[in-house]
């Protein structure tokens, strides 16, 4: 969603190759957040009439409703008619983007459901019931909650140093859990930048970033947008904070990189909380951890070194 539906479909922000775009769209589908062309759309949206009664998450209308309740009502007809104004037939003319959407819930079913709950249940004999609640329910609530957080929690709390007249904010909690869409004040001020931040992905956790980087050295995406810095300057003089970021600037390029790997380290921390929740579930249900095919036994046996149980590592 964030690399793919948001700065790939939404934004434009750069462009991809066949290859990637097939991927990004299989992926999306898999988050459950509608179609890539839908979402594109309620995004463009958002962004032109921002906090306001033409926006579909119009955060006004509440912490809540512009976290979930957008979601689960239907589109007032404000939206619905402003929406219109805006030009969509770059999404329109993607044949890809048009048959994701008009085959979106079995699409969604299957690589929503059916393969995440095949995959751990073939491949190492995991209980199926356990892959669906946790690699189909579980992993739904997880990315919904995660990706919302930046239409709610990222309006309300946080700084405003690119842009203080607007609600859109800086929050390191959601940079976090979005994997490097919490930089919302920015965002909102530059939208077309490809890594919705002024900084590098090394300075702090911005995995989207980052694989939209990987993707460009391996000539998968290309034409990646950005904003000088001296136009960001300019901006923050204008209608930012501009003292917030004398202390940030003036930092020695190590202390950039210590601070970045720090940031990494917590971010990863915090990303991975899903996994151990899944880790106290299945210690509390009494359900093997880790089940390994004989053929690999030489490769993990270190592994039974590091566990308070000699159960944890269970053979077929």
């Amino acid at each position: 969603m964030s690399v793919g539906g948001h700065r790939l479909w939404a934004h434009r922000s750069f462009k991809a190759r066949l290859p990637l775009k097939v991927l990004l769209l299989i992926l999306q589908t898999t988050t459950l957040n509608g179609s890539a062309l839908s979402y594109a759309r309620d995004h463009r949206t958002h962004h032109k009439w921002t906090d306001r009664e033409q926006d579909p998450k119009n955060p006004s209308r509440g912490l809540f409703y512009s976290h979930y309740g957008w979601w689960l009502l239907k589109k007032q007809p404000i939206v619905k008619q402003w929406g219109r104004k805006l030009n969509y037939d770059d999404l329109y003319a993607d044949p890809m983007l048009v048959l994701q959407h008009r085959y979106y819930t079995p699409l969604a079913i299957v690589f929503g459901f059916i393969i995440p709950t095949l995959i751990p249940w073939l491949i190492w004999s995991e209980n199926p019931l356990t892959a669906f609640l946790l690699c189909g329910v579980l992993r739904t609530c997880v990315i919904l909650n995660h990706l919302f957080t930046v239409n709610s929690i990222a309006h309300y709390v946080g700084w405003r140093p690119y842009d203080r007249h607007i609600l859109p904010t800086e929050n390191r909690l959601v940079i976090y859990l979005s994997l490097g869409e919490g930089n919302h004040n920015y965002h909102h001020t530059f939208p077309w930048d490809y890594s919705s931040s002024e900084q590098n992905c090394w300075e702090f956790y911005n995995p989207s970033t980052f694989f939209i980087k990987s993707m460009q050295w391996l000539g998968m995406a290309y034409d990646l947008k950005r904003p000088t810095s001296e136009l960001v300057a300019k901006v923050v003089d204008r209608k930012g904070i501009p003292e917030y970021f004398g202390p940030i600037r003036r930092r020695h390029v190590c202390t950039r990189l210590v601070l970045g790997l720090v940031d990494w380290i917590v971010g990863i921390l915090v990303s991975l909380w899903p996994v151990f929740s899944i880790v106290a579930f299945k210690a509390a249900t009494g359900q093997d951890m880790i089940i390994i095919d004989h053929r690999f036994e030489p490769y993990v046996d270190w592994m039974k070194n590091f566990w308070f149980t000699d159960n944890f590592i269970v053979y077929c």
